[in-house]
């Protein structure tokens, strides 16, 4: 049983506030055009887990089996986001959504990350990821 002295130590652990993962891209898909590594740093900063969908063309970038490059996480928390999806992109009707885990703009700690945010800005329109001739998801 806790006792109450345990609680700030507990609280760290069920959170991540702040630490470098490494994420792994498709540097093929327009949302990482101008990319030049498909190993990148990102700052995580939240608990937002995104499953890696279980359909082709969706994924443009997920966590690395062992994510964790720099800063405080609890092990299990590193370990509940290894292969995990970073960045998803996908058509809906004739639009796109595109989920990201984090804010990749977090502070202008990175630049690379920051590019993901500009693409998907200005590409949103340049991909589908329908595998068919058909241009929506169903």
């Amino acid at each position: 049983n806790a006792q109450y002295g345990d609680k700030e130590q507990l609280a760290g652990r069920q959170r991540i506030a702040g630490a470098i993962f490494e994420a792994q891209l498709d540097l093929t898909h327009p949302l990482t055009f101008g990319l030049p590594d498909a190993s990148l740093p990102v700052f995580k900063n939240d608990l937002l887990v995104l499953e890696k969908p279980a359909r082709n063309f969706v994924s443009v970038g997920q966590y690395s089996a062992v994510p964790q490059l720099a800063g405080y996480a609890d092990s299990k928390l590193v370990n509940q986001f290894a292969n995990t999806s970073l960045l998803v992109a996908h058509n809906v009707g004739n639009g796109r959504v595109i989920a990201m885990t984090d804010n990749p703009v977090f502070r202008g700690y990175f630049v690379g990350s920051g590019r993901l945010l500009v693409n998907a800005l200005y590409f949103g329109k340049a991909f589908s990821s329908a595998d068919g001739g058909d241009d929506s998801d169903e």
